[in-house]
């Protein structure tokens, strides 16, 4: 069956809609289906009728703009941004190098807030904030945020999900005008993997040209070898503020040895993990890790 209508939906201009109807009229006898009036009068220039309803101020030199001043280069670059304010770990000289005001999460949840709205009260803002990063994401800090976060349009974006990570994981709720972000790098990896790969490459692009500082790192040798070296410092406390980097060509030979696990299944795990000093996480039948 031949399909012989035509429906207009698009923008026809013109001086008017007289025009445009009897423009398609004659074109197309028989075949409209409906009629669009079109784009007509000041608007039959696409969107350009819509420069007039701009400033001058706001325009471009060459569409009839207001000249800037001569200002020289802007002043703005990246070392601009920075948190007004953040919650500290063991690495307090470091925290302090990134923000105006520092506070300790590792106190209980009321002395934490307490110190969130004295900084607030001090510099003359509202005692709730319009947004909040939480880098920790356990141990209170997801309840500290409930109380200090703007109900009303604020937005939290944390490291890890309240809902495996909240003291009350079924219960935990932001407020209704509270937008909740969870940032999950495991997504980098299937539905964001086109904006991981720029973000990743523009990110690699500012360190290169020393534009942005990377967090402070200690090479350790031994490539995988030496994985266990930097465990061992977490484990004992000596690792606040400090990555630790490994090179991978420097790993050689890895001994092997082979474990029982439970419910009979064999693990192989490396020699340097089966006499580490302290409990290190396995494997159970399962897939899941026990201990």
């Amino acid at each position: 069956m031949a399909h012989n209508k035509v429906l207009m939906v698009g923008s026809v201009p013109g001086t008017g809609p007289q025009e445009v109807f009897s423009r398609l009229l004659a074109a197309l006898p028989g075949r409209l289906q409906a009629i669009s009036d079109g784009e007509t009068g000041e608007r039959n220039n696409y969107i350009g009728w819509q420069l007039q309803r701009f400033p001058r101020v706001a325009r471009r030199n060459e569409l009839g703009g207001t000249p800037l001043p001569d200002l020289g280069p802007p002043t703005f670059s990246l070392e601009d941004i920075e948190p007004t304010a953040c919650a500290k770990s063991r690495a307090a000289d470091f925290a302090a190098s990134l923000a105006d005001y520092i506070v300790d999460y590792r106190t209980d949840e009321d002395a934490l807030v307490s110190s969130i709205e004295d900084i607030l009260k001090k510099e003359g803002l509202p005692l709730k904030l319009p947004k909040v990063f939480d880098a920790i994401s356990q141990n209170g800090s997801l309840e500290a945020t409930l109380r200090v976060i703007d109900p009303n349009g604020g937005a939290v974006s944390t490291l890890l999900p309240p809902k495996l990570f909240a003291k009350d994981k079924e219960g935990y709720r932001y407020p209704e005008g509270v937008t909740g972000i969870n940032t999950a790098a495991p997504k980098l990896f299937d539905e964001h993997k086109e904006w991981g790969y720029v973000w990743s490459r523009y990110m690699t692009l500012l360190l290169r040209e020393k534009r942005l500082a990377g967090h402070p790192f200690e090479m350790v040798p031994g490539g995988l070898n030496g994985v266990l070296t930097g465990l061992r410092k977490l484990h004992d406390g000596k690792a606040s503020g400090m990555k630790y980097v490994y090179r991978i060509e420097e790993t050689g030979s890895v001994g092997v040895v082979k474990l029982e696990g439970s419910g009979g299944a064999v693990e192989a795990v490396s020699e340097a993990v089966a006499k580490f000093p302290f409990s290190v996480a396995k494997r159970d039948s399962g897939g899941r890790f026990a201990g």
